[in-house]
């Protein structure tokens, strides 16, 4: 009895006690759906936009926690501060417990090769690139290409995912210095 009083005013308070009423016109048809949508059912679609939107947000947060692992990242090489005259005329990617899905714009007079084509074999990939002629040595890393990136390996054991990169400069083109840039400095995408 008091389940029943209990559901009786849940009823009247979401205003389902009223009786419905449905218009059937003269030809024996249903009205078009036209009608303006009362106060339930705007909370109900409220609801399930709700609902939705915290189930993806879940799930990307839950994808999350192994961005690193199978999930493609853009590698973008950090502006590095040369020496007044010094050029880039080298750069190397390597790509451990994971490869190379694709490399962005390529410098004018730059050639770029991607190694090995298979790194689940080796554990490795790498990126390499050069200018074909001086000319084609930049001023600035920024106009280095993006490297997409996918990590295979998850396992905390060695070989683990992990990013490394050398950039080659040079001032007279007879002798280069080479900057070692880790992980961190890596801008990743």
């Amino acid at each position: 009895m008091r389940e029943k009083r209990i559901e009786s005013e849940y009823r009247s308070q979401i205003g389902l006690d009223k009786p419905t009423q449905h218009r059937v016109e003269a030809d024996g048809q249903h009205p078009p759906l036209n009608t303006a949508l009362g106060a339930s059912d705007v909370r109900i679609a409220c609801l399930g936009i709700f609902v939705g939107v915290m189930a993806y947000a879940v799930g990307s947060w839950s994808t999350g926690a192994a961005l690193e692992c199978g999930r493609n990242l853009v590698v973008h090489f950090p502006r590095v501060p040369l020496k007044p005259g010094e050029r880039v005329v080298g750069i190397k990617l390597t790509v451990v417990g994971g490869s190379v899905v694709a490399v962005g714009s390529i410098p004018r007079d730059w050639s770029i090769s991607v190694e090995p084509v298979e790194p689940e074999v080796s554990g490795a990939a790498s990126v390499s690139g050069s200018p074909q002629h001086g000319a084609g040595a930049l001023e600035s890393t920024e106009a280095l290409p993006a490297v997409t990136v996918r990590g295979h390996n998850c396992a905390p054991a060695p070989p683990s995912f992990a990013l490394g990169a050398v950039v080659h400069v040079t001032r007279d083109f007879a002798s280069s210095r080479t900057i070692d840039i880790d992980q961190r400095m890596l801008r990743i995408q």
